[in-house]
């Protein structure tokens, strides 16, 4: 309790360039708080909705992609570990499409846990752990490693994949 816990989410448009997108990031309230989305190195973000507690939702448009890349960097999530518990960080991707605004892939968001542990003893917390899944489709979101462990008062961040195969978003 009182971490910050930061996590990437991360693009793989293999030879296509990313131009839009929308998602949906859920996690327990009771257990995170005060949200922040930014840009990453190779992202862009045009709306973040962070009003209702539990729910993150986010878009972004650039009319000319970015990308190609098997890890472009598109968005850094920074939340406050607020009480003890475990969080799952569910990803529900609305839409990903390239600069034709075809869709890419399908979609699919795979989302993983954040466990926080409040104690006078140093334990590992967070722990950030991905269900185990065949090896991402295009169009997934995950997130990598799948997982993290480190004690309370420390910065940890993990990638969120998402594979769009041969096309751009």
């Amino acid at each position: 309790v009182g971490d910050v816990v930061s996590f990437n989410i991360m693009v793989n448009t293999g030879n296509q360039k990313v131009a839009a997108y929308g998602m949906e990031i859920t996690y327990d309230s009771t257990v995170l708080g005060n949200p922040n989305v930014a840009a990453g190195a190779d992202g862009f973000v045009s709306a973040t909705n962070t009003t209702n507690p539990g729910k993150i939702v986010t878009s972004g448009f650039d009319a000319s992609g970015k990308g190609p890349g098997t890890e472009l960097h598109l968005l850094t999530v920074t939340m406050d570990a607020i009480g003890a518990g475990t969080s799952a960080i569910d990803i529900l991707v609305k839409q990903l499409v390239d600069e034709k605004t075809a869709t890419i892939g399908t979609p699919n968001g795979i989302g993983g846990t954040i466990t926080v542990i409040d104690g006078e003893t140093p334990t590992p917390t967070p722990v950030i752990t991905a269900p185990p899944t065949d090896p991402p489709g295009v169009g997934d979101v995950s997130m990598s490693p799948s997982s993290i462990s480190a004690e309370v008062g420390d910065v940890v961040s993990f990638n969120i994949m998402v594979n769009t195969g041969n096309q751009k978003v």
